[in-house]
C-alpha cells in the first residue's frame, strides 16, 4: 500500500513517474509509492505538469491544491495534496490501484456484434 503521512494539513506521499509513455496514467504501486505513467517527456517541466494535472483529477481536486514537494527533476518524487484527509487519500488510491489491477486480471474482451457474428461465421461446421 501506498505509504501516507500528514504534514501542515496536506497529505503527502512518494511517486515514482515514468516519462514519454504511450498514455497516462496510475500504473500501480512500487515500493510503498505510486507509480505513474506520463505521456509528457521530461523537458520543461511537461512532466510535472502533466503529473499535477493527472492527480487533481485523480482526486477531484484544483490544481492548485496538488504540490510537488521535492523531485522536480527526479523520476521519484514527494507529492502534497491539501484540503484532503489521509482516510479519503486512502480511500481514492485505493480504488485507483483496484481498477488498475482488475483491468490487468480482465482476460476476456467482450466482441462487438459484428465481430461475434463473423467469429460465428467463421467456426461453423461445414457440411
Amino acid at each position: 500500500m501506498i505509504k501516507l503521512a500528514t504534514k501542515d494539513g496536506r497529505v503527502t506521499f512518494g511517486v515514482r513517474v515514468q516519462p514519454r509513455a504511450s498514455k497516462s496514467g496510475v500504473a500501480g504501486e512500487l515500493d510503498g509509492v505510486l507509480k505513474i505513467r506520463l505521456a509528457a517527456p521530461p523537458v520543461e517541466g511537461r512532466a510535472n505538469e502533466e503529473l499535477i494535472r493527472l492527480l487533481a483529477e485523480l482526486f477531484g481536486a484544483p490544481r492548485q491544491r496538488i504540490a510537488i514537494l521535492s523531485g522536480q527533476t527526479s523520476k521519484n518524487k514527494v507529492v502534497s495534496v491539501s484540503g484532503i484527509s489521509v482516510d479519503e487519500a486512502e480511500r481514492i488510491l485505493a480504488k485507483a490501484l483496484g481498477l488498475e489491477a482488475d483491468f490487468k486480471s480482465r482476460t476476456k474482451i467482450p466482441l462487438s456484434s459484428h465481430a461475434a457474428a463473423t467469429t460465428k461465421f467463421r467456426n461453423r461446421k461445414r457440411e
